[in-house]
């Protein structure tokens, strides 16, 4: 009982005090400047890379915009010289020119080869209807 006491008598003399809990600081200019130490995070990213091209790993960069530059939706990043994969087009659309000659000259022999078929067995039709009206 004592102890309530003085707990409640210790908590009435700091209640009437003219001290407030809270203290006001006043602002001070530091003389040297403020430093630290962090990563800078943008809130937006995209992941650029070349297209995936089969049979080449090295692709050369043309043009690339500058670092830090301000960019909009649309502008162009990177630029990848183009010139391998134009040649290697060209020389994959030869070789499709010449497989379709090829399989056009192939469907030809092969017409050819059925009408020879067609008139040996229309011949050898005949001459079995010869033999054996013959017989």
């Amino acid at each position: 009982m004592r102890t309530k006491a003085i707990l409640l008598l210790t908590t009435l003399i700091v209640a009437c005090s003219d001290q407030s809990g809270t203290s006001v600081q006043t602002a001070r200019v530091l003389k040297q400047p403020l430093t630290a130490s962090g990563e800078i995070v943008s809130l937006n990213t995209a992941s650029i890379s070349p297209p995936s091209v089969r049979g080449m790993w090295q692709m050369k960069v043309q043009f690339l915009v500058p670092e830090n530059a301000h960019v909009k939706e649309g502008d162009m990043l990177v630029k990848f010289d183009d010139q391998q994969l134009k040649t290697k087009l060209i020389e994959q659309r030869s070789e499709l020119e010449a497989e379709s000659k090829n399989y056009q000259t192939k469907q030809l022999e092969d017409e050819a080869k059925l009408e020879e078929l067609k008139l040996a067995l229309a011949e050898a039709q005949m001459n079995y209807d010869k033999q054996k009206s013959g017989w």
